[in-house]
């Protein structure tokens, strides 16, 4: 079973399994409810992005697995890759890896009001930006 995790990031709600905010349930989760929300956030996700991909006149289906990956992964932690991170989810369907590099560092704000730097997702994103066209 899956029971919840404090998400300071969030301001002290409730994550189950891999960042999923789901309503409080006695006894948490199990794995495959855990499994379905994941499935069903990110198909979500990839349906909004390909009409935020198509607005700058590309095919999401058409981006390299990396592209999608990028994107799908900013928009699972943030709600919505185009609108907290216009720059850098721009950049990342032009091909544009200085765009990328300029744009990828995520924050967040911790309870006393100071922005905290989310260390190992910058340095995952980095190496993945690092990794295209090698």
């Amino acid at each position: 079973m899956w029971t919840g995790n404090a998400a300071p990031e969030k301001g002290g709600k409730v994550d189950y399994g891999p960042g999923l905010k789901l309503p409080y349930k006695k006894g948490g989760y199990t794995q495959g409810e855990i499994d379905k929300a994941v499935t069903d956030k990110i198909t979500g996700i990839e349906s909004k992005l390909r009409k935020d991909v198509q607005k700058l006149g590309k095919n999401y289906d058409n981006l390299s697995e990396t592209q999608k990956k990028l994107l799908v992964d900013y928009s699972y932690n943030t709600g919505n890759a185009f609108s907290v991170f216009p720059k850098f989810s721009k950049a990342v369907v032009e091909g544009d890896v200085k765009g990328m590099k300029a744009e990828y560092e995520r924050t967040w704000v911790d309870k006393n009001g100071k922005k905290q730097s989310l260390t190992g997702r910058n340095e995952w994103t980095k190496s993945v930006i690092d990794g295209i066209g090698k």
